[in-house]
């Protein structure tokens, strides 16, 4: 999986995880009544840890065949 995706598994699973949260979140938004702080909070976070990882610096740090598997080699 990280040779298809060119990344490491860290990198997939935060994508992931930011995908998942800020999917649940905007469901959530129909099916439980607004929260004024809670919703808008998880909504926010989550697009933070895709943004995160989306940058340059953590995509590089991750990418498979980056330094970091020399190093833990």
């Amino acid at each position: 999986m990280e040779r298809a995706a060119r990344h490491r598994w860290p990198w997939i699973g935060a994508i992931a995880i930011g995908a998942v949260l800020l999917a649940f979140e905007v469901i959530e938004l129909f099916i439980v009544p607004f929260h004024p702080v809670m919703h808008p909070l998880l909504i926010a976070w989550s697009a933070a840890i895709i943004g995160l990882a989306g940058t340059r610096p953590a995509g590089a740090y991750l990418s498979a065949g980056s330094a970091t598997e020399a190093d833990a080699a």
